[in-house]
């Protein structure tokens, strides 16, 4: 342990800025984001415990990497990477386990096919979190407007299963039966905030 040691706190810092973190499977990158945030952070204690507060980063943003297949959560990444990656690693992780429940429990290919307002929204709602910030999503999701963030795209899916799951007490195998009805059910949870349903 480091402590206040300030040799001990230089060699952790330094051996911190060798750290690489790959995600072969990284999705919107936000666990990549998450654990950045978090190396940062310690840096910047390490820095503040030997009174050098002033000084940069010396981790490069090149030590994190990763690999997504599927265009839309690359395109998250691409999207808000520095705007919306707010969630904590807990929620992320809840996010990442609840997808390879989805196809356990459906199967591989029915579990990849699902269409992504169930799939995404569903994991979103099991994590009790999301990338974009909740009164602004509540609030544009309500009027009926949107948001050039993919982010949002996701809270929206998250408040359409929500409703399914708390408004009309649908088990999963029900909200994966409505899985087609992306429009409708949309409006329903549209109109269930109108109202002022919870």
């Amino acid at each position: 342990v480091a402590g206040e040691n300030k040799s001990k706190l230089l060699n952790l810092r330094k051996r911190m800025a060798r750290i690489r973190v790959f995600d072969p499977a990284c999705g919107s990158g936000n666990f990549l984001v998450i654990a950045y945030k978090q190396m940062r952070q310690i840096e910047a204690d390490i820095n503040r415990l030997r009174d050098e507060s002033h000084r940069g980063s010396e981790i490069p943003l090149t030590n994190f990497r990763g690999i997504e297949l599927r265009s839309f959560p690359a395109d998250i990444a691409r999207w808000s990477a520095r705007e919306f990656n707010t969630r904590s690693l807990s929620s992320f992780i809840a996010h990442e386990i609840t997808h390879g429940l989805i196809r356990n429990r459906l199967g591989l290919v029915r579990g990849v096919l699902l269409k992504d307002w169930v799939n995404e929204g569903y994991c979103d709602y099991v994590a009790k979190e999301s990338s974009f910030p909740e009164a602004e999503g509540r609030r544009l999701f309500a009027s009926g407007g949107g948001h050039p963030s993919p982010s949002y795209r996701y809270f929206k899916y998250r408040e359409m299963v929500r409703y399914l799951a708390e408004n009309q007490r649908l088990s999963f195998a029900q909200i994966v039966a409505r899985a087609r009805e992306s429009a409708s059910v949309e409006a329903e949870a549209r109109h269930a905030i109108q109202v002022g349903q919870p």
